[in-house]
């Protein structure tokens, strides 16, 4: 256990295992939101029928990163813009 590509990072100096530690962990961070929102957007923004919906979160849930990216450009993306007729701060 520990192991990647056969041998452990833990030979790696900390001026190398910082950063990615850090990147890892900024990554982390900030994709898990966007994950959440694919997820949210499935259930509750997207005009999927229902069993479209139910597969589409059987393989956003378990495979994340990958699951929300192949949301986002093959469903998400390509609805168009989404602005509301409603009032907005952007109309005077």
């Amino acid at each position: 256990m520990g192991h990647f590509l056969g041998g452990s990072l833990n030979h790696l100096p900390f001026s190398v295992r910082f950063p990615l530690g850090t990147l890892g962990a900024l990554c982390a961070i900030l994709f898990i939101p966007f994950w959440i929102g694919m997820i949210w957007d499935c259930l509750f923004q997207s005009k999927l029928p229902l069993l479209s919906k139910a597969l589409w979160l059987a393989f956003i849930v378990p495979t994340v990163y990958l699951g929300m990216l192949v949301y986002f450009f093959v469903v998400y993306e390509k609805r168009g813009p989404r602005i509301s007729s409603g009032n907005s701060l952007l109309h005077h």
